[in-house]
């Protein structure tokens, strides 16, 4: 049975794999309702009522599963920029499962570069803090290191953090809010570095970990997508499963 007409910005092809996906998952009418309007929004709700009325003519011919394997590859060598060979690997060790296989190789990603919870890079090899800078009775050599450590006090940057919720968005929604976001918050760190001010700024981008439909975490993959595609420096937070990415607006960050 061929599926009703969507309203979405994805590819026609994309759009409906994940929809079959979705209905051929083990929810409740009411469960169902709600991921799909996580991935479709309030715009197709005539149409979601049709699917969920519909939902067991739609079953996922067997022949299908080769195309969500190439497709879960497909996102994991864009985000990762990984050989698909590597790519592929690395999701066999996780059944195919996109969400888990994401989580794991941005944990992998914090080995070399530490975050702390606000999203601020941390150097593994940096002390937190010199106890002494040498050893010496020199009057001036004390008072030019107390200089120094008051110094780096000083030009500590002034951190601060922003949220943005996407529970109950649709795709074409959440990934044009992150852009809306991450644009405000680009142009925030511009007039800071154009005024001399050292601030780290960092937006908590809460997806959600798309448990309803783990085959493909939507709105997480598009927003990584996003975000990759325009270099920002990002990771995944591991304290909440996966369901938040970290955004970190540099002065050199360009709107997107």
């Amino acid at each position: 049975m061929q599926l009703p007409p969507i309203n979405s910005e994805l590819d026609e092809q994309t759009l409906n794999q994940m929809v079959i996906e979705t209905l051929n998952q083990n929810h409740t009418d009411d469960e169902l309702q709600e991921v799909l309007l996580d991935l479709l929004g309030f715009d197709n709700i005539e149409v979601i009522g049709e699917l969920i009325a519909n939902r067991y003519s739609y079953a996922l011919p067997k022949q299908n599963n080769e195309q969500h394997y190439q497709h879960c590859i497909d996102l994991m060598v864009e985000i990762s920029g990984w050989p698909r060979n590597e790519a592929k690997y690395h999701l066999s060790r996780f059944n195919y499962n996109l969400n888990e296989a994401l989580d794991q190789y941005y944990l992998s990603q914090q080995k070399n570069v530490l975050i702390d919870e606000n999203g601020n890079e941390i150097s593994p090899d940096q002390p937190d803090q010199p106890t002494e800078f040498v050893q010496t009775s020199n009057v001036e050599q004390i008072a030019a290191n107390l200089q120094l450590i008051d110094t780096q006090r000083i030009t500590q940057p002034w951190f601060r953090s922003f949220e943005l919720d996407l529970h109950e968005m649709g795709v074409n929604e959440a990934v044009d809010a992150v852009r809306t976001k991450v644009n405000e918050l680009v142009e925030m760190q511009q007039d800071y570095h154009n005024k001399g001010k050292k601030v780290s700024i960092n937006l908590k981008i809460i997806t959600g970990r798309g448990v309803h439909s783990e085959a493909a975490p939507v709105i997480k993959v598009n927003v990584l997508r996003l975000i990759k595609a325009h270099g920002m420096s990002h990771t995944i937070q591991q304290s909440t499963k996966g369901g938040v990415i970290v955004v970190r607006i540099k002065p050199e960050t360009h709107m997107i």
